[in-house]
């Protein structure tokens, strides 16, 4: 028994790789995260949908209409007037 609980602890430490080998330091400074709200432009900070067109604006759909980002600064189209 002890056996084979042995050849089960060899099998599944065999198939997980090392930490050393996943480069954490390296991967976190791959991503970066920014949270935009209703202060830095968006009409509303409940988002419905975000989607990039073709020549790379963000276009962000919330409830108090859509938003276009340039990657700086948020344009806002609403249906008032």
């Amino acid at each position: 028994m002890v056996r084979i609980l042995l050849l089960f602890v060899l099998i599944a430490a065999a198939g997980v790789p090392s930490a050393s080998s996943a480069e954490p330091e390296s991967a976190s400074r791959q991503h970066i995260v920014d949270l935009w709200q209703q202060s830095d432009g968006l009409p509303q900070n409940y988002v419905f949908t975000v989607i990039q067109s073709r020549d790379g604006y963000l276009w962000i759909g919330t409830r108090g209409g859509i938003a276009r980002f340039d990657g700086v600064r948020f344009t806002s189209f609403d249906d008032r007037i």
